[in-house]
């Protein structure tokens, strides 16, 4: 699992929370405690296939225009949760009100 989580953070583009970090609404090392919760929860990390980055740009062309902090890791995670058949459970509010999203404070 360690390999893992290293090639998780060695590769930017599959880096949880990068926008949280450059806000400053995360520390690096607060990212890294939640990579390995979630690495340590039997969370599967899975590749950005082709088809999932097609719905994702599908995704972040509506969403934008209804969303103002919407961002294309929003219509990553919303596009891969669709094609998984999984739930996104966040706190953060601009996922609020979409199907298969499960909100937490």
């Amino acid at each position: 699992m360690r390999r893992s989580i290293l090639n998780l953070r060695s590769n930017p583009s599959l880096y949880c929370f990068p926008g949280e970090v450059e806000r400053g609404a995360e520390t690096p090392e607060g990212a890294d405690l939640k990579v390995d919760f979630m690495l340590s929860r039997a969370f599967e990390v899975v590749e950005l296939s082709a088809s999932i980055a097609l719905s994702a740009a599908r995704i972040n062309r509506i969403m934008r225009k209804q969303r103002r902090s919407w961002g294309l890791a929003d219509s990553m995670i919303y596009a891969t949760a669709l094609r998984y058949r999984a739930i996104v459970v966040t706190g953060d509010e601009h996922f609020r009100d979409l199907p298969n999203v499960t909100m937490i404070k």
